[in-house]
């Protein structure tokens, strides 16, 4: 499967004002990436949170999922560089 990183482009603006203490929760946002990710692949886990005040941290893992940590190597891959 080849993986875009399209998506990631469209949601850099929400990650941030999803994040920021005193804004929108983390509920939100992850009631929207969730099913972005389990419409690729079901049981990829994510975690984010802000790494500093201006960098969004992202991280996906397949948690012990043997046989989806090649995809989630390659949508880690695929992933575009995005300031902030």
């Amino acid at each position: 499967m080849t993986i875009s990183g399209t998506g990631f482009k469209k949601m850099k603006r929400i990650f941030p004002s999803r994040l920021n203490p005193g804004k929108t929760s983390k509920k939100i946002f992850f009631s929207q990436l969730s099913p972005m990710l389990n419409q690729l692949r079901e049981e990829i886990y994510s975690v984010t949170g802000m790494f500093d005040e201006d960098t969004v941290e992202l991280i996906l893992t397949a948690e012990g999922a043997v046989k989806n940590i090649p995809f989630v190597e390659e949508l880690v891959g695929a992933a575009p560089r995005i300031d902030g």
